[in-house]
């Protein structure tokens, strides 16, 4: 006879037939029960066993994502729980005092050109401050201009246009005034219509706030409607601009791009940003996939920065793999448990050491050839970490450090290629304007409000670094569209020879 018990490490017990013949048949029947309780039993154990493994992991997940901030994730400063410390949690040493600190260089306010001065006043002195001596028949030496600005009451002008009807003698017909060219039936111009949409895609107000402003402000009255309408006239002008700034975005050798999520009508959608020096594109897509990124890059071909988003892997050209996301994912490797925890710590450990021998190169205190010296070990250190790390018995860590040995090349093409940057700050930063807009607006509506979204967050990060006047450019595109001429032009002026 054959005894087992279920998940026991004990070989069965074995019973001879005539020994288990002889054995009374109660003595049978309890050992029976018994081993039956005993199965019974193991079955529960081992169901428990499997359920706190279950449970242990669903755990340190849920723990994982608990812990997670801007230092180990993609997740914005601003999401980050009070008491957070920057720098990888160090708290700050320097003991500065707070405003500008001794030996830093003053800044004193320029004053506005004669041309642009409307009154002056002379204030001439009547008696010596000395000896009390009357000065009024003295002629003035010199001056010192302190120049007062102050807001003019009414900041605005009404322009009417009386559009007489007159009957024709002829054929009884009534015929209209036209109005001058560039003036629409719209009650607003250029100008006023400029600065609503700078309000929204500058400032982050809300409609409501606007129109509270306009009036408070400037003394206007306008209702949500028009903000909205304006909104969409804003859009229309700004079409030209653009389609010329996704032509040229594309001509540029290398380039940063990033996307995060956006709201349309209460529905998930991308907002995607390509940028370099000169040049900022944003697009509003309904989805983040491969075919809607390479309709965002169109004919791009050059160096694309970016992080390991697989949306991108499209992407034949050269690339550069961001650092800053990479060490995000080696601070998460180190708060881990185990091996992973010293994968983490020696990744870091490396891209500190990478960022210090960048910094160096790019603030002159060493050539391009030391450069490569310091970062040929590193390079080396960085591959031996990975590699352990693909075995230290995290599954998460593991498929980190696997799929960054995949693209191993792509973290090092900055070292070699001028103008590519190793991280994709410029990206996030850019991108960082349109999630500012999002938590207020929490989003578009339609289509309109896409589209004006997009060309309102291109125009003015592309004005801003042209070092070009934002309403200006809105106005001169406003008043090009009611006049049905083209439009100003986004291309970076060309540098001096």
């Amino acid at each position: 006879m054959r005894f087992e018990i279920i998940g026991t490490q004990y070989a069965a017990l074995e019973i001879p037939d005539e020994d288990w013949a002889q054995t009374p048949k109660s003595v049978q029947v309890a050992f029976l029960e018994q081993g039956r309780i005993l199965n019974e039993q193991a079955k529960v154990i081992m169901a428990m066993v499997k359920t706190i493994a279950v449970l242990q992991k669903r755990l340190e997940i849920l723990e994982e994502k608990l812990n997670t901030n801007s230092r180990n994730s993609g997740k914005p400063p601003s999401s980050d729980p009070p008491g957070t410390l920057p720098n990888r949690g160090k708290a700050n040493t320097e003991k500065k005092s707070r405003g500008g600190q001794p030996g830093h260089a003053g800044h004193s306010r320029q004053l506005f050109p004669p041309s642009e001065v409307d009154k002056v006043f002379d204030r001439m002195p009547e008696n010596c401050e000395r000896c009390g001596f009357s000065l009024h028949d003295e002629a003035s030496t010199n001056y010192i201009p302190h120049q007062f600005v102050e807001l003019a009451v009414k900041l605005f002008d009404v322009f009417e246009y009386r559009r007489h009807s007159k009957k024709c003698p002829c054929c009884d017909e009534v015929t209209v005034g036209t109005l001058p060219e560039g003036i629409s039936l719209r009650n607003f111009g250029p100008r006023l219509t400029a600065t609503m949409s700078m309000m929204a895609g500058t400032y982050h107000m809300g409609r409501r706030s606007i129109v509270d402003f306009v009036y408070q402000i400037l003394g206007i009255k306008i209702s949500l409607g028009t903000v909205s309408s304006s909104e969409g006239l804003v859009g229309k002008a700004l079409r030209p601009a653009m389609d010329e700034l996704h032509e040229l975005i594309q001509r540029v050798e290398a380039a940063n791009a990033d996307d995060t999520g956006w709201r349309e009508s209460n529905k998930y959608a991308c907002l995607w940003v390509v940028t370099s020096p000169k040049l900022t594109y944003y697009r509003i897509t309904q989805d983040k996939t491969a075919a809607t990124a390479e309709t965002i890059l169109g004919s791009f071909n050059g160096v694309l920065i970016s992080d390991r988003g697989s949306n991108l892997k499209f992407y034949n050209g050269t690339r550069q793999t961001c650092w800053a996301h990479l060490d995000r994912h080696f601070v998460r490797m180190s708060e881990r448990v185990g091996l992973s925890a010293t994968i983490g710590l020696e990744a870091m450990k490396i891209t500190d050491s990478v960022f210090a021998a960048w910094h160096k190169f790019t603030s002159d205190e060493i050539d391009h050839e030391e450069f490569l010296d310091q970062l040929d070990p590193l390079r080396k250190q960085l591959k031996v970490t990975l590699t352990r790390g693909t075995k230290c018995g995290h599954t998460k860590t593991e498929n980190t450090c696997q799929n960054i040995l995949d693209i191993y090349p792509t973290l090092w093409v900055f070292a070699y290629l001028d103008g590519v940057e190793p991280t994709n700050n410029a990206a996030e930063l850019a991108l960082r304007l349109g999630v500012l807009w999002r938590r207020t607006s929490y989003g578009s509506y339609s289509l309109r409000g896409c589209e004006f979204v997009a060309s309102m967050l291109s125009v003015v990060a592309t004005c801003k670094k042209q070092g070009r006047s934002v309403l200006n450019f809105i106005q001169d595109s406003l008043d090009a569209f009611l006049r049905n001429i083209p439009g100003p032009t986004l291309r970076p002026a060309q540098a001096p020879s």
